[in-house]
């Protein structure tokens, strides 16, 4: 745990990792490939939820970090970042549980560093909501998309995964899945690049009454990202 405190620390330390990305006509077009698969990692949808639904009155409310170590820190310095291996990105990020087992998402994330924004939003479904003696498992698919740059327009879509099983107040949780990623350069000389990664990711939730706690681990393609969560679960 303290590794991974470590890690959001550092992330938020040099919070301009992105720094705008306004120089992504000087990249060849394998090196915006490898800003690509970055990107990927470290925007795509992760929801540091157990896979166990709400229930029809629950709400999940909470703020979100999020730490990625990017594969590529050097072509991001050359699009215009700082040239960090960490790539760090704060989360406003809500769940509301609905009738049959269901629950939705969403969250708003300003990007460190660009005048440019993150949206996601998720919809999960659990087949097997859990017991005293089985675990709970659901099924998610979700979408993020960034708004407000001015040389790219990246989206990623989601499905996976998730096993829970809760122990009094604690309760781990583990996933796999597939993304998928798109970003079209607007700027001329690029190719736009569409790739998927593969994803496994594991957690563990604390709840203690109203007041809620999460850490989490994924591995999304070739990067790591580690996340923390505090906010009010009921």
């Amino acid at each position: 745990m303290s590794k991974l405190m470590a890690a959001l620390l550092a992330a938020f330390s040099a919070a301009s990792s992105a720094a705008g990305l306004e120089n992504l006509g000087q990249l060849s077009q394998t090196e915006f490939e490898q800003l690509s698969g970055d990107l990927v990692s470290a925007l795509s949808y992760k929801a540091i939820s157990p896979g166990d639904p709400l229930g029809l009155l629950g709400f999940d409310v909470a703020l979100e970090a999020t730490a990625t170590r990017l594969s590529n820190p050097d072509v991001m310095k050359a699009a215009g970042g700082q040239g960090y291996q960490l790539f760090g990105l704060p989360r406003l990020h809500v769940h509301k549980g609905l009738p049959l087992a269901l629950d939705v998402g969403a969250f708003y994330a300003p990007v460190p560093g660009m005048d440019a924004s993150l949206y996601g939003a998720e919809l999960r479904w659990s087949p097997m909501e859990g017991s005293l003696v089985l675990p709970a498992v659901s099924l998610r698919g979700a979408y993020t998309v960034l708004s407000g740059s001015e040389q790219l327009d990246f989206h990623a879509a989601n499905a996976e995964i998730v096993v829970s099983k809760g122990f009094l107040f604690f309760k781990p949780y583990v996933g796999a899945g597939l993304v998928h990623g798109t970003s079209t350069p607007l700027v001329s000389g690029l190719a736009e690049v569409s790739q998927w990664q593969r994803k496994f990711f594991a957690g563990a939730n604390l709840n203690l009454g109203l007041f809620n706690l999460a850490l989490e681990i994924d591995r999304t393609g070739h990067a790591n990202s580690y996340s923390a969560k505090a906010g009010f679960r009921f």
